[in-house]
């Protein structure tokens, strides 16, 4: 209730929309060169939500 609504954006930019643009800055190359991995990290909080982390909780989805 607290948390401004700043801080989820910030998170999201970071542990989501991150992501998305290293995949999309990598991509080319993976498909030039025929090879590649993307390996993404996780957390449990994933899966279990955590006291006062639930915007945390929500961007590991």
């Amino acid at each position: 209730m607290d948390t401004e609504l700043s801080a989820y954006r910030t998170l999201f930019e970071v542990d989501v929309f991150g992501q998305i643009a290293l995949t999309k800055a990598v991509l080319p190359v993976m498909l030039k060169q025929g090879s590649g991995h993307i390996a993404v990290t996780s957390s449990v909080a994933d899966k279990v939500g955590v006291k006062l982390r639930s915007s945390y909780c929500a961007a590991r989805q």
